[in-house]
């Protein structure tokens, strides 16, 4: 399997889109090169993949603001406790879990 450089990988997205009728931005940098990059496993990427739904599920329901915060929370822990998730989260997602306010501005952040 060829490893690409960052370069080379944001010429090929860059290519790909136009081939779409995409328009990109040039000026824009290649991000990090192969050897700053830790590849996550298929069950990590599962596990981020699944904390983020939780999150955007409580940022979407405080955002629309038609749910108590015990029924948002209701939600948020059956969701969690269905995919066994308690572990899944970042520091700053679990700040954004535990808050029972309505904080519309960190709703829009994490939905």
């Amino acid at each position: 399997m060829e490893i690409k450089s960052a370069i080379q990988r944001k010429q090929e997205s860059m290519d790909f889109l136009r081939s779409k009728g995409i328009s990109v931005i040039e000026h824009l940098p290649a991000i990090e090169e192969n050897h700053e990059v830790t590849l996550r496993t298929v069950d990590e990427v599962a596990r981020r993949a699944i904390a983020l739904c939780i999150v955007a599920v409580r940022g979407e329901c405080v955002g629309a603001g038609d749910m108590t915060p015990r029924e948002i929370g209701d939600l948020q822990n059956m969701i969690t406790a269905r995919f066994n998730a308690d572990g899944f989260f970042t520091p700053n997602e679990m700040k954004f879990l535990l808050d029972d306010t309505k904080d519309l501005h960190a709703a829009t952040q994490f939905s």
